[in-house]
This record gives C-alpha cells, sequence and structure tokens, in this order.
C-alpha cells in the first residue's frame, strides 16, 4: 500500500511579478533616438526670435579720440538691450558705449566713444538682446 499523500496548502503569498527590464535595456543603445524640435542644430530660428534689419546707419567712419553719436535705422530695433564693438569675435574695451535711445521699432541713438590710439581698420558692431538675430555693422576708424 502507498503512503498517503497529503495536499499542501497553496501559499498565501502573492506571486512575485516578472522582473522588468532596466530602463536602459528598453532600447538599444545604438538605436535612433528621436530628436525634440528645440534640440534641433539647423534650420530656421524659432519663431519668437526677433529677426533686425539695419537699412541704414551713421557715421560709418570713426576717428581715434572721438566722441560720436551713433544712429541706426531699420527693423526689430526695439529688442535691442545692449550694442558692443568687437574684434575678432571679442568685446574691444576701447569703444565705450553710452545709454541706449530707442524710437520705436525703428531707430536706436547712442554715443560712441573710440579711444585714443584706436588703430586704422574694421570693428564690427554688434547689437544685443534676448532672443535677437541681427549681423554686425561693420564701422570704419580712419583719418
Amino acid at each position: 500500500m502507498r503512503p498517503s499523500v497529503t495536499e499542501v496548502p497553496a501559499s498565501t503569498v502573492p506571486a512575485a511579478e516578472p522582473a522588468q527590464p532596466p530602463v536602459s535595456a528598453a532600447a538599444p543603445l545604438d538605436a535612433p533616438q528621436p530628436i525634440a524640435p528645440h534640440e534641433a542644430t539647423t534650420g530656421p530660428p524659432p519663431a519668437d526670435t526677433v529677426q533686425v534689419q539695419i537699412s541704414r546707419f551713421s557715421p560709418r567712419t570713426l576717428r581715434a579720440g572721438r566722441n560720436v553719436t551713433m544712429r541706426l535705422e531699420g527693423s526689430g530695433l526695439a529688442s535691442v538691450n545692449a550694442v558692443v564693438v568687437s574684434v575678432g569675435g571679442t568685446p574691444d574695451p576701447r569703444f565705450r558705449v553710452g545709454a541706449l535711445t530707442h524710437s520705436g521699432d525703428g531707430s536706436i541713438e547712442f554715443n560712441l566713444n573710440v579711444a585714443r590710439g584706436v588703430p586704422l581698420g574694421s570693428y564690427a558692431l554688434v547689437l544685443q538682446g534676448a532672443n535677437l538675430r541681427a549681423a554686425p555693422v561693420i564701422l570704419e576708424v580712419s583719418l
């Protein structure tokens, strides 16, 4: 005769759920990842970028050791909050820019002091502001 087998009661501990793969394993590293629109490195500027266009400016020629009142005319100038003169992409401390005076969106004026001894040549007048895109204005220091 066989010994009787007694049934063991089922455990009251719930069964473990199957393990989820780690987040890094969800997609292979070599799989192409989508680029979010704000991460794109090429293409047109975002819609909120202000495009500044300069149609006229004066004076075009500066002299070392002189102070002039610069006037720029165009569109998008209300967004300009600073102006610097640079050489080689670096602000040049020999050019001092005074307070900016806006006349609506179409013009801006400021005093520009050119230090003595500034070499003859071309210098970039760079307009700055939040979300601003503007080509530099090329100024000449001459005799």
